[in-house]
């Protein structure tokens, strides 16, 4: 079967859309609450959106945009959502909820 070749490509994610961002919110207020000691937490969107440009372009973490916020901070909350199984509860959500709407084929 040939594709369309002028189909266009879909666009580059590089901040997590606002649907997608519900289920993600859910998860971190479970899994990674926020410590009864803890100073004003950073807001999680721009650090989530941090990561994925890293991941996306491969840069240095010190060359993630200002707009996304400190390149240390991004990499201290992804080192602690690795540790934490974070990814892996997005992941396993994300999928639930792709195989619900039929988007998912495990044959």
């Amino acid at each position: 079967m040939r594709t369309n070749e002028s189909a266009k490509p879909e666009p580059t994610i590089w901040a997590v859309p606002d649907d997608v961002w519900e289920i993600i919110e859910g998860i971190l207020e479970r899994e990674y609450p926020r410590h009864r000691q803890d100073r004003k937490r950073v807001p999680l969107r721009p650090v989530l959106d941090g990561v994925v440009y890293k991941l996306r372009t491969g840069c240095q973490w010190n060359r993630i945009p200002k707009e996304y916020g400190d390149d240390s901070t991004i990499h201290r909350h992804f080192q602690a959502w690795c540790e934490m199984g974070i990814f892996d509860a997005i992941w396993r959500q994300l999928l639930l909820r792709c195989e619900g709407l039929g988007g998912m084929d495990w044959t």
